[in-house]
């Protein structure tokens, strides 16, 4: 698990430094998340996003 200095965290698996794999971020304002893959550090592959209000979107990212 790495906390950033704003607050945000990430948990899951890195690579070479670089997030990677599978894990979430949260960030520390208003209950904003990504759950899902990682490739060198940008958001890849299926994944859920979290907004305030209980709002998911979940879905396909392609290079971040």
């Amino acid at each position: 698990m790495l906390t950033y200095p704003d607050g945000a965290t990430y948990e899951g698996e890195f690579r070479n430094g670089l997030r990677d794999g599978t894990g979430e971020f949260k960030w520390e304002l208003e209950d904003l998340y990504y759950k899902g893959k990682w490739s060198k550090g940008k958001f890849e592959g299926d994944a859920e996003c979290g907004w305030p209000k209980n709002t998911v979107w979940e879905g396909r990212f392609e290079n971040g």
